[in-house]
């Protein structure tokens, strides 16, 4: 398995949390702690983009759940980009893309967020 990486990249109106490689039970750990540092932050939006993402297990898809609700909680919205099809597809298996909104890319998601804030 290709270990899971991320690369984090902030300016005043939103995080980018760029992730590659593989997400499962055993990365489960370093996911969680790039992901939480962000939801203590302040910027408004975290971008969260799997292209680099060729596979998620269902504790991945939890940890998404979680950071999402965390957010929420402090008025602030996740939004994914760019997953592969097997991700999207266990995404959407498990209807995590009902409840966290998956844009085609960061483009896409930023536009997204505009219209939502007008």
């Amino acid at each position: 398995m290709s270990q899971l990486k991320a690369t984090v990249t902030r300016d005043h109106s939103r995080t980018l949390v760029v992730l590659t490689g593989e997400s499962d039970l055993n990365s489960t750990q370093t996911l969680r702690d790039t992901l939480e540092p962000q939801v203590a932050g302040e910027p408004g939006l975290l971008i969260v983009d799997l292209s680099g993402v060729a596979f998620i297990d269902s504790t991945t898809v939890h940890v998404l759940l979680d950071i999402r609700a965390a957010l929420a909680d402090r008025g602030r919205r996740l939004i994914l980009v760019s997953p592969q099809s097997v991700v999207a597809r266990v995404l959407h298996i498990v209807g995590a893309d009902q409840i966290i909104p998956i844009r085609a890319s960061v483009t896409e998601a930023l536009a997204a967020e505009e219209e939502t804030s007008l």
